[in-house]
């Protein structure tokens, strides 16, 4: 194994750089990890965006419908009272 002060030293660079070279290799794994999740969470983010636009534009569509029926039940509410005072 390592033997004397050259050795000593080359064994201990030797593991200096493997030691380094691991790490590296955790830290690569680790980011490309972050990075796998905030994409799916940035994908998750967009599809719960669609969700509350689609559900907002369908509660937008019917408050109009409701608004326009309630308009057609005032007006044949008027006409009555009209037709009914003008007999």
């Amino acid at each position: 194994m390592c033997t004397g002060e050259t050795d000593s030293i080359d064994c201990i660079q030797v593991k200096l750089m493997r030691q380094l070279r691991e790490e590296t290799q955790k830290s690569r794994q680790s980011e490309q990890k972050n990075r796998k999740t905030i994409a799916q969470l940035q994908k998750q983010q967009q599809a719960k965006e669609s969700r509350i636009k689609s559900l907002e534009a369908e509660k937008n569509k019917k408050e109009l419908i409701l608004k326009r029926k309630m308009e057609e039940v005032l007006c044949a509410s008027f006409v009555q009272v009209l037709l009914s005072h003008w007999h």
